[in-house]
């Protein structure tokens, strides 16, 4: 049986759990990854995970351009291998995702240069690789939750973000033909179900909630986040690496319309009785 060091008491972990806004240290950090990998142990190659950290070096290094012929020929390695992976279906599912996250950096440039041309046809490809990489996973049934939803929420990023109508997705034909299509609520209550604890997943559907001005489905996401810490019921209150609910104007709709002060009260009566509220 595998040997760890000795990890943080109960009391450290449910601190961490309760109270989102508290940073780990690296100790806990690094046991609960541990812990995490041989309970859920990472389906992809190890030499293939190694290239995303290649890609994410190469792009933090890219400020002035300097590396994009880098980048471009690790695209090129990528278009290769993916000619000849149909041997290994769980490389060839990573191989398309990293190709997706390239061309989907190339769509935020292109956007950003107003180049709208370019834009659209990097992000067509980019939500093809991403789609290649779930088939791949869901037809051999080789992912869990969590990774089909983080493929599926980078599909929705290259709707979101490439649009044109930035500010108002909510009007754009296709981005919200995809958002139903596609069950995105239905299958983020899916992961919650399974790993409750994810507040940065209940905060994000709360957030399309109140975008989409769905007062139950806003009930529903916000009584998530409180059975993780009723600290949340304050709207200034900020996680670790988030801002609070009451600086983005993205709940607002959700905030004026029903999280008023009584709602929210009930609400926290409610976690309270089912005895989740700590």
């Amino acid at each position: 049986m595998a040997q760890y060091e000795a990890g943080p008491d109960i009391k450290t972990l449910k601190a961490n759990y309760h109270h989102p806004h508290h940073k780990p240290n690296k100790n806990t950090v690094d046991i609960i990854n541990a812990l995490h990998e041989r309970e859920f142990p990472n389906p992809f190659p190890a030499a293939l995970e190694g290239m995303f950290d290649l890609y994410e070096d190469l792009l933090r290094r890219n400020c002035d351009l300097s590396q994009e012929e880098n980048i471009g020929r690790l695209e090129f390695f990528l278009r290769h291998e993916l000619r000849i992976a149909g041997r290994e279906p769980v490389g060839g599912a990573r191989l398309w995702w990293l190709l997706g996250d390239i061309l989907f950096d190339r769509c935020l440039g292109a956007r950003k240069r107003n180049q709208d041309q370019r834009m659209l046809a990097y992000r067509g490809e980019a939500i093809q690789a991403y789609q290649s990489a779930l088939d791949i996973l869901e037809q051999a049934q080789l992912a869990n939750l969590v990774i089909r939803y983080k493929l599926r929420q980078n599909i929705l990023a290259c709707y979101l973000n490439a649009s044109k109508r930035r500010g108002v997705w909510t009007k754009d034909p296709e981005t919200l033909s995809y958002f139903h299509e596609s069950c995105f609520l239905a299958r983020t209550k899916e992961l919650l179900a399974e790993e409750p604890f994810q507040w940065s997943i209940a905060r994000n559907g709360l957030r399309f909630a109140s975008l989409l001005e769905n007062a139950e489905e806003v009930t529903y996401f916000f009584a998530c986040l409180l059975k993780v810490s009723v600290q949340f019921a304050d709207f200034d209150y900020q996680p670790y690496q988030a801002p609070a609910i009451g600086r983005s104007k993205d709940f607002a709709w959700a905030r004026e319309n029903v999280l008023t002060d009584e709602r929210v009260r009930s609400l926290i009566d409610e976690c309270k009785l089912k005895g989740k509220s700590k």
